[in-house]
């Protein structure tokens, strides 16, 4: 039974913060003796985790029960980092880096085997997400070395080295298990391209690489839109579309759908390019003459909106979606709302902060906007319906009862 097993894994894991907080007299054989314990109470662990699957548990008890052994062994790591920070005894000094790497080791174990359940937002911690970059520093080094010597310094490349650059770093951004597994997909794949000598094939690769992954950095984004803009200029509107139906069926092509990504909160990054030359298109295809374009005031006043960059990105997306905005291209839209209007936060907008935001997919922002939107319909049911909130409360509250 699963209870039986978690009662167990609990007492392994209480083993193992006695461990971990043990002191040491500097007494002979201490060490080998600590050694030799800790290897017996981890290979308990990983015994307890095989007895768990292979009960009758289901998929969401045991996905319960890794997600409280991972966290519980992210804080023991946490823990004794914090104690060697504090000072500890040159003799404590070595035990204490042996604890570390047999849970790590432990983590590792459970990653492999046991991934299907792993919580991919749990963040295994620090101390955990450092050993696990180091495992694959020479991929890492060596396509920051092919990236630097190969590419020139465009935005993808810039990106990437940033990305590369900040988890190498001494103060890196904690990621979730779901990133770190996106990580080591990452630099296993690009490390295929570091053999490239030829500079125009590395970057060629490096772009189809980058689509292939997903790496839906909004750097990434922009830079590949531009990209595509500056192909059109001097085409006739016939050429525009031909070119646009050309790329849209290339990255409906390339698209996985909801695969791992740079960035969960954002949509991947073929399906980013895909739907915002949709946009473009519907753009070209209802506008044999000029586009329609917004007249702007002169006035350098901007009307102060209660409301965050990505509440008002959003409510534009609905907006777009519903065709209230008619033919007006949406990099239109968002130089009018960035030149008349401000937010409680910011006082200046831009167009790429915008455009970040609408193609943004955060189930937050939805949440609050919904919200919003809700308590607008109360108001005009209470403006305009006042007889349908009685009638409703009168049916509310006889189900209450």
């Amino acid at each position: 039974m699963l209870h039986e097993d978690v009662s167990i894994g609990n007492e392994l894991l209480e083993q193992l913060t006695r461990l971990s907080t043990r002191h040491f007299s500097g007494a002979e054989n201490e060490e080998q003796e600590f050694g030799e314990l800790l290897n017996v109470t981890t290979a308990k662990v990983r015994d307890s985790w095989a007895f768990a699957v292979f009960s009758n548990a289901g998929s969401v008890s045991l996905r319960r029960y890794f997600d409280y052994q991972i966290t519980y062994l992210a804080g023991l790591l946490k823990t004794r980092l914090e104690v060697i920070a504090d000072g500890c005894s040159c003799d404590a000094k070595q035990p204490a880096s042996h604890f570390q790497a047999a849970v790590c080791e432990l983590i590792d174990f459970a990653m492999e085997f046991y991934q299907n359940f792993i919580d991919p937002l749990v963040q295994p911690g620090l101390v955990y997400q450092k050993h696990f970059i180091k495992g694959f520093s020479p991929y890492t080094h060596q396509l920051l070395v092919s990236i630097k010597c190969h590419a020139h310094p465009g935005p993808i490349q810039v990106c990437l080295r940033d990305y590369l650059e900040e988890l190498l770093g001494e103060a890196p951004r904690m990621l979730t298990v779901a990133q770190l597994q996106y990580f080591s997909t990452f630099v296993q794949e690009m490390h295929f391209i570091t053999s490239l000598d030829d500079v125009v094939a590395f970057n060629k690769q490096l772009e189809e690489k980058v689509l292939e992954l997903e790496f839906n950095h909004f750097g990434i984004f922009a830079a590949m839109q531009q990209a595509l803009r500056t192909s059109c200029p001097g085409k006739s509107r016939s050429r525009k579309l031909l070119l646009i139906d050309s790329k849209l069926a290339y990255f409906e092509f390339k698209s996985k759908g909801e695969v791992a990504r740079y960035d969960d909160r954002w949509p991947p990054l073929t399906g980013m390019l895909a739907d915002w030359l949709k946009l473009e298109k519907e753009r070209y295809s209802h506008s044999k003459t000029a586009a329609v374009q917004i007249q702007r005031p002169t006035s350098s006043i901007k009307l102060q909106l209660q409301l965050s960059v990505a509440h008002l990105a959003f409510l534009i997306r609905l907006f777009s979606k519903e065709n209230i905005f008619g033919l007006v291209p949406v990099t239109d839209i968002f130089s009018f709302f960035s030149a008349n209007f401000s937010t409680k936060r910011q006082e200046s907008l831009s167009i790429g902060g915008l455009s970040k935001e609408y193609y943004t997919k955060n189930l937050v922002t939805a949440v609050e906007v919904r919200a919003l939107l809700t308590k607008m319909i109360a108001q005009i049911n209470r403006d305009y319906f006042p007889a349908w909130v009685v009638i409703g409360t009168a049916i509310f509250g006889l189900s209450e009862r």
